[in-house]
């Protein structure tokens, strides 16, 4: 089965159209029954199996760190333990190929993994991937003891369905709205995954459950996808999730992201007198369970300083797959928070980022709990508020035409787009020529190429530090590194393209001398 599948996908890679219709056409012809009884028989050898081996799985999590499995389990329960692993691998398989037949939004298929009316017997693949989803996060304590391996089965299993969710597919939308996902997300996305921490050299937020809450964060988009005809759903999805969730989210990820990078030199100072990212855990002993971080509480004071610089600058440097992996959660949170808050006043009230005033008279007429409540709220609002305008300004709007409506469609704005200049995309638009629509395509997209390469040069040129300079890393500019080109290719190359007047200025100055 491993060998086909791998096949399969080896075939419909990267984007094979031609292969993805062959296999499409085929599905439909035949009776095709046993095929999605397979998959649904590799589902339920990781489905049925989540209980017993999770006990094992924490019987070993909780043993002295460096004792082997072996020692700890008989042969019995290890063979249990490998058996699982192989059927989760196998899982991957069907799952892979499932995920590149409805790649490209093929409706066909997508409708298809939720029902095959063309068959003997259907299989709704859909709902039991879902279900698998719930059985592996039921709640918080088994967020706390789920591994690597849980983590990507259902990791596997979100990119599955947003896959076969894109386009949109209205009933694999309306399904999984109702079939408790939305709820099972808002459990995903607030978990701690204290074992995934600890395994992760104690970072609070390791790549594995960013990369899984990316997925989980960016279905609960998709879900809302091109709905503009039916704002049922938007309600009641408004409905199932808590906003402070939202809340809580946007503000983790972006005092994770300032500590990580230790901006203002914040962090644990190191025998060399330097400074480093601060540690998240409160400990680094103790079982799993107790993998507490001072980041879980945004309530309380951390002393973390957010740098006053833009957001531009505080993530310069990186490029579009770090944005993916550091921020990929916040941006989708972000969007979903937008597509909701026009469809429930408590959602839009509750998410406003708006920080209270304090009553200065408060100390006198409350109790000592309400006044540290009232403050802890101010701290709350203002962590959040930070949070909101950090990740506001890479969100944008474009209005797209598909069967003859108008749709609002949200988007994060690409890195590279900060370094086109306004001046350059008015020349594409005048120079463009209108005589023929062929040759306008073509003139367009050439000279789209050319502005791509322009601006990854003057990227590139920005982000230029010279090794002498480094000694002049500043807190005042969020403890990063000096680089002088920027100073002229910012803001649209503003104060490049001052240059020119300057030297027009000096040259008229000196005529006169």
């Amino acid at each position: 089965v491993k060998e086909t599948l791998t096949l399969a996908g080896l075939l419909l890679r990267p984007n094979n159209k031609v292969v993805q219709r062959s296999f499409t056409d085929y599905f439909l012809k035949v009776d095709d029954v046993d095929l999605w009884l397979l998959f649904k028989e590799l589902l339920e050898a990781v489905s049925m199996n989540i209980k017993p081996v999770r006990t094992l799985k924490r019987i070993v999590q909780n043993a002295p760190p460096g004792k082997p499995r072996e020692e700890i389990l008989t042969t019995e329960e290890c063979e249990t333990l490998d058996s699982f692993s192989e059927s989760v691998k196998s899982l991957e398989y069907a799952m892979q190929f499932l995920q590149l037949m409805c790649e490209g939004h093929n409706a066909e298929m997508q409708s298809y993994c939720f029902s095959q009316t063309d068959n003997s017997g259907s299989t709704n693949f859909i709902e039991k991937t879902v279900m698998l989803i719930l059985r592996l996060c039921k709640n918080e304590a088994a967020a706390d003891c789920c591994d690597e391996e849980d983590i990507a089965c259902m990791t596997m299993c979100f990119e599955l369905l947003v896959e076969a969710t894109t386009r949109p597919e209205p009933t694999n939308q309306n399904f999984i709205a109702g079939a408790g996902l939305v709820q099972g997300a808002e459990k995903i996305l607030s978990a701690r995954w204290a074992y995934m921490r600890r395994e992760n050299r104690d970072d609070a937020y390791p790549e594995p459950i960013r990369s899984l809450k990316n997925q989980v964060s960016l279905l609960l988009v998709v879900l809302l996808e091109l709905r503009k005809d039916d704002f049922e759903l938007h309600r009641n999805i408004s409905e199932f999730i808590n906003p402070m969730v939202i809340l809580l989210r946007l503000v983790f990820v972006h005092r994770w992201f300032l500590s990580r990078e230790d901006f203002m030199g914040q962090g644990d100072q190191s025998e060399k007198g330097g400074y480093g990212p601060r540690p998240h855990l409160c400990s680094s002993e103790g079982p799993p369970s107790e993998a507490s971080c001072w980041l879980d509480d945004p309530m309380q004071e951390d002393g973390l300083q957010i740098p006053d610089l833009p957001a531009e600058e505080l993530i310069a440097g990186y490029q579009e797959e770090d944005l993916i992996d550091l921020f990929g959660e916040a941006f989708n949170l972000m969007v979903f928070l937008e597509e909701l808050k026009d469809h429930n006043k408590n959602f839009q009230e509750k998410l406003e980022p708006k920080v209270p005033e304090l009553d200065t008279s408060l100390v006198y007429r409350a109790s000592a709990e309400v006044v540290n409540e009232v403050q802890n709220q101010i701290r709350l609002m203002t962590k959040y508020t930070a949070a909101y305008k950090f990740f506001e300004g890479w969100i944008n709007l474009v209005e797209i035409v598909m069967g003859g409506v108008v749709y609002e469609m949200r988007f994060r704005i690409p890195v590279i787009c900060g370094y086109v200049q306004p001046v350059e995309k008015a020349a594409i638009l005048n120079e463009v020529p209108i005589d023929s629509s062929e040759a306008k395509l073509q003139r367009f997209i050439e000279m789209c190429v050319e502005l791509y390469d322009m601006s990854i040069h003057r990227r590139d040129l920005s982000q230029w530090s010279p090794q002498f300079l480094s000694p002049l890393r500043s807190c005042s500019r969020g403890n990063r590194p000096v680089r002088p080109l920027l100073f002229f290719l910012k803001n649209d190359s503003l104060n490049l393209n001052r240059l020119s007047y300057i030297g027009l200025a000096l040259a008229s100055l000196l005529n006169f001398v």
